[in-house]
């Protein structure tokens, strides 16, 4: 309040302060300018603030072809970030003694109808595969795999 009264002091006649940027703003400011050249295409951030109450922000373009801009509720890939719940879920039932890390993964899921089209299905263990030394070849990167994400975004 004080340094309120003090800038209407010292402001001069006629003379507007100019409002300070909402927290949201300055966000959505950081994150066009992240993505002003383009690399990364699009960005999106949660916020979640002490009182409770969530931001939802995003700059960019989901589409640089047909140029529609990205939106909170767009979709990402989400990269490596599933490892990470995936490896902190196994490592907790390890914990638990629900499992050990050299068990193989057959046992655990070699009922799933695509398991045995995984290469070194019998060889694997959850321990090669929380190190990624499973051998297997990144899928993501295969044009097969990115065709079929493509033409049907919502199949599991």
């Amino acid at each position: 309040m004080l340094l309120a009264t003090l800038l209407l002091l010292f402001q001069g006649p006629g003379t507007a302060i100019e409002a300070r940027p909402s927290l949201e703003a300055r966000i959505q400011e950081h994150l066009a300018a992240y993505v002003e050249d383009g690399r990364p295409p699009a960005v999106s951030a949660g916020v979640v603030l002490a009182d409770g109450r969530a931001l939802a922000l995003a700059a960019g373009l989901a589409d640089r072809a047909k140029k529609i801009a990205v939106t909170p509720t767009s979709r990402f890939c989400a990269g490596s970030t599933g490892k990470t719940f995936v490896a902190a879920t196994v490592l907790q039932l390890v914990q638990e003694g629900k499992l050990e890390l050299e068990d193989y993964a057959g046992d655990i899921l070699g009922e799933e109808p695509w398991f045995a089209r995984v290469p070194n299905a019998g060889e694997l263990t959850l321990e090669l595969l929380l190190q990624h030394r499973s051998g297997l070849e990144r899928h993501e990167f295969l044009p097969e795999f990115m065709g079929a994400v493509i033409a049907d975004p919502d199949r599991e």
